[in-house]
């Protein structure tokens, strides 16, 4: 259950949640979740250091590299809790890794783990094919992100969140002074 008091994948599905319990059956401690999202967060600089090597030489890659381990924001992700998201700033810079370098089996793996990480990142997913179709890569570098971002959206928010929570899509209501339903609201 969440503090919400409703079944944990009723809130978001996290389905990462599955493989970090293997780790945490392993070492059951608090720490072990915070050293995971640490070291996830951290791994980060790998896969951004790389790219920027190739685009803009050593020394400027590993600016970047500090720079994104330096960022204030990255290091209050991990100030207060362990949740799963941050495991998709990890797989999100695998996937631009992966795509910069041409390794389609790396990229289309990257691409599941940061749909399992939360069920809107597959919005992002779906984004990222516009950027693909934009660099006119070929057919198998955007159609499964187009075509798998919105299905694995549909799935969660259609089925797999309702049925675990009944409201759980009930975002709606804060937008109610704009319109009732979805027509007036946009």
């Amino acid at each position: 259950n969440s503090i919400l008091g409703v079944n944990f994948l009723g809130n978001h599905i996290h389905l990462i949640a599955f493989p970090v319990a293997v780790i945490y059956k392993m070492f059951p401690h608090p720490l072990t979740l915070l050293f995971l999202q640490s070291l996830a967060l951290g791994l980060g600089a790998y896969p951004l250091f790389m790219i920027a090597r190739n685009v803009l030489g050593a020394s400027w890659a590993l600016t970047l590299a500090a720079a994104y381990l330096l960022y204030p924001a990255l290091g209050y992700v991990n100030v207060f809790e362990f949740h799963f998201t941050p495991f998709a700033t990890l797989s999100l810079l695998f996937m631009l890794y992966f795509f910069h370098f041409k390794r389609y089996a790396g990229f289309i793996f990257a691409t599941i783990v940061t749909l399992i990480c939360q069920e809107n990142l597959s919005l992002a997913i779906f984004s990222f094919a516009f950027y693909a179709l934009l660099l006119k890569r070929s057919l198998r570098w955007w159609l499964p992100l187009l075509i798998g971002g919105v299905a694995y959206f549909l799935l969660c928010i259609k089925i797999l969140l309702p049925a675990f929570h009944q409201d759980s899509l009930q975002f709606i209501s804060i937008y109610q002074h704009w319109g009732h339903g979805y027509g007036e609201i946009i």
